[in-house]
């Protein structure tokens, strides 16, 4: 009777992460379901760096996450960072881990309509919460940031360097000093510490093949 149970235990609990890989996928995109480490075509030796480096951190995903190792991707847009940063997603969905993926356009509506309706602390702690929270480019790459983007992207990041659950982000930036200005510095000293930081200085992939 008890194998039995924990075989309904088990089964119930695949269930429950099928349904929530599959949610998870829904609200990133479909372009996305299908970019894992394996389908990234790393050509040049740059290219080839930061994709062994995901390799290990993936290889020892658990252990990366418990420990709270933040991922974070710079370059210019179109670089792959996001399908850089999808096989890592699907490398810790399959361990179990929950996940929560927010581009900035998304994180900025979610955090508007919670002010809105007077349940911003609430809003914060949702994306707290998960083992791993992604963030696609926070900063809109053509406004500079508000006093009151910078403050709820501090306490986002503060409270979850608080908890060491791990962010993993992706910014389109020109350099690593952009990407700290339009950050802010109190926000990127803590992605920082003890992070995977990977440049992603090469040509964009969405150069159409005539180009």
């Amino acid at each position: 009777m008890r194998d039995r149970a924990q075989a309904i235990e088990w089964q119930v609990r695949q269930v429950k992460q099928l349904r929530e890989a599959e949610l998870l996928w829904q609200s990133i995109g479909r372009r996305y379901e299908s970019c894992t480490l394996d389908t990234f075509h790393a050509h040049l030796p740059a290219q080839q760096t930061v994709l062994g480096q995901l390799r290990e951190y993936a290889a020892r995903m658990r252990q990366r996450v418990a420990e709270g190792v933040n991922v974070l991707l710079i370059g210019p847009s179109g670089a792959g960072k996001d399908h850089l940063l999808a096989g890592l997603v699907h490398v810790a969905l399959a361990e179990g881990l929950s996940i929560r993926w927010q581009t900035g356009s998304q994180l900025w509506l979610h955090l508007r309509d919670a002010i809105q309706g007077g349940c911003e602390r609430q809003a914060i702690e949702e994306l707290v919460r998960p083992d791993v929270l992604v963030l696609s480019d926070p900063i809109p790459p053509h406004a500079e940031p508000s006093n009151y983007e910078r403050s709820i992207l501090y306490a986002i990041v503060d409270r979850r360097y608080s908890h060491l659950r791990p962010i993993w982000m992706s910014a389109n930036v020109a350099s690593r000093q952009q990407a700290d200005e339009r950050l802010g510095h109190a926000v990127a000293d803590r992605l920082r510490h003890g992070a995977l930081v990977l440049g992603c200085w090469w040509p964009s992939y969405r150069r159409s093949d005539s180009a």
